[in-house]
């Protein structure tokens, strides 16, 4: 089996199931191409997915706090359920898609 990035021969399993070899650089490609999907929300160059509002797994994105999201295409994102993926290193970057809003307090 070869690795899906650099194509070197995979010569015993991997923890990726075979899709990458152990080079660093491998890792950090597949993660990058994988991460920047269609649902990736990108602001000042870091990445961020909103999860489902409705996840038991008892744990939430920032704590729980309240986002308010404008996405370029105009559709208003509202989630308290928000997860950073890390700043897009430049080989990877094009451009942003959103912009935080002010999130008033609801007191």
């Amino acid at each position: 089996m070869k690795c899906e990035i650099c194509g070197k021969e995979i010569k015993e399993s991997s923890y990726y199931d075979g899709i990458l070899c152990s080079d660093s650089n491998c890792f950090h490609t597949w993660f990058w191409k994988n991460t920047l999907d269609d649902e990736a929300i990108i602001i000042d160059q870091n990445c961020y997915h909103a999860a489902p509002e409705h996840d038991n797994s008892g744990f939430r994105g920032f704590g729980g706090r309240r986002f308010k999201i404008r996405m370029l295409s105009g559709k208003t994102i509202e989630t308290t359920n928000l997860w950073h993926q890390g700043r897009i290193p430049d080989e990877f970057y094009r451009s942003d898609n959103a912009e935080f809003l002010e999130v008033k307090d609801e007191k």
